[in-house]
């Protein structure tokens, strides 16, 4: 007998369309699986030396299903912990009400609130993995990143059949922290890339560099700085993965392509842009993202 469901609340301003379509526009990531006729989400997960996989869904308007496909059986801290990957993943524990008062009467973005409705920052709740794909995706286009991740999966990750599809388990820092840089040049990695995951696969691996590390700092900047302390990691990687990974709310990924784009198309400044969206910058960010697609 399959697990019974694991049903999640869902807050105030929340649109599971907005999600996974947030996703879908960025399918060609390995990490997750879309089931379009059903409109839900495959995901493995490592917890308590067990692989779970499990299947996202909407369950009403109310509540995110997550579905236990594998194993049979899961412990109460098991599912804890899906609840809680499940929740950063979607930002579900923000309250948006203030951020919404500021779109609605924004002279510029009030469009968004219709527009965007419920979208929430869909994150990496793993910052191993955000970091790694900071670096990956520095200097070339979206498509090629998402090549280069997948192939660094595949070589330092696990995977699983599940079905027709295949679920991808992130490689591990103490894995990739031993290897020669070398071994991922066959897999187009430039020497610079390659040296600069080794380093922060060894960081993680020796413990200088972890979440803990970055919560007990207490501003911005000093968080900043610790990350920027390790080769390969800039201003605009610390402030996406602090956004992204941490749900660090204030941060504008300095420099940012789209972001850029987005500004040319409102016809703003990036301080014209933010005037006003002091504490919820991060959520703007997305919403200036979004609007380019």
């Amino acid at each position: 007998m399959a697990p019974a469901p694991i049903y999640l609340p869902l807050p105030e301003y929340f649109s599971y369309a907005q999600c996974y379509d947030f996703l879908a526009f960025r399918r060609a990531d390995c990490m997750y699986v879309l089931e379009e006729d059903t409109r839900s989400i495959l995901k493995v997960l490592f917890v308590e030396g067990q692989d779970i996989i499990f299947r996202i869904s909407a369950s009403g308007s109310d509540a995110l299903r997550m579905d236990i496909i594998s194993p049979d059986a899961i412990a109460e801290t098991q599912a804890k912990a899906i609840n809680t990957y499940v929740s950063d993943w979607f930002d579900l524990s923000r309250n948006l009400c203030p951020f919404y008062d500021l779109l609605e009467n924004s002279p510029h973005f009030s469009y968004m609130v219709d527009a965007f409705y419920g979208l929430r920052l869909v994150g990496i709740p793993d910052l191993y993995e955000g970091l790694c794909w900071c670096i990956i995706g520095q200097q070339i286009n979206l498509a090629f990143a998402y090549r280069l991740k997948q192939r660094f999966v595949a070589l330092y990750g696990r995977s699983i059949i599940f079905g027709e599809h295949v679920l991808w388990i992130h490689p591990q820092p103490e894995r990739v922290a031993e290897i020669d840089p070398e071994e991922l040049r066959p897999a187009q990695f430039s020497g610079r890339k390659a040296e600069y995951i080794k380093t922060i696969s060894e960081a993680f691996a020796s413990g200088s560099l972890s979440v803990d590390k970055l919560l007990a700092l207490d501003t911005l900047p000093m968080r900043q700085k610790l990350l920027m302390s390790f080769r390969g990691i800039g201003l605009w990687t610390a402030n996406y993965a602090l956004m992204k990974s941490l749900k660090v709310p204030n941060t504008i990924p300095y420099g940012d392509a789209g972001l850029n784009q987005s500004l040319k198309r409102h016809e703003l400044s990036l301080e014209e842009a933010y005037a006003g969206f002091a504490g919820w910058e991060s959520y703007l960010t997305l919403y200036l993202w979004k609007s380019k697609e």
